[in-house]
């Protein structure tokens, strides 16, 4: 019962109901999951917030630590990174550590590379 409260709050409350796919956020016991349009549960709730990429993707924060999964619940990248944004379209800006990479979500692989270099007066060095 407190479950299925949870989960009805969540789609009374939410200004985003069902994504592209027909995925919903739930929440119990603190933690977020995704249901599907039916209901049936995509992910348990273990992640502490699931944000909707405009791809359908979406991006996963468990201890602030930044994952990504497709809409069927496949886990893309594990939830190890600094930080994951949305870069273009199909594309995703991932931060490890103090390197950059790009992600390819139609080819499933890392397309390219860089490291950050300190900044001086608004120039890199």
């Amino acid at each position: 019962m407190k479950r299925l409260c949870s989960i009805l709050f969540i789609l009374i409350t939410s200004t985003n109901l069902f994504s592209q796919i027909g995925a919903v956020r739930y929440v119990e016991g603190g933690k977020v999951g995704l249901l599907d349009n039916s209901g049936k549960i995509i992910t348990e709730a273990n992640f502490d917030q699931i944000i909707e990429c405009t791809t359908g993707f979406f991006i996963l924060i468990k201890s602030n630590k930044y994952g990504l999964i497709d809409p069927k619940g496949k886990i893309i990248l594990k939830a190890k990174y600094n930080g994951i944004k949305e870069h273009g379209y199909y594309t995703i800006l991932i931060l490890k550590g103090k390197k950059y990479n790009i992600y390819d979500l139609n080819r499933n692989k890392f397309i390219k590379k860089w490291k950050l270099y300190p900044r001086r007066e608004g120039r890199a060095l």
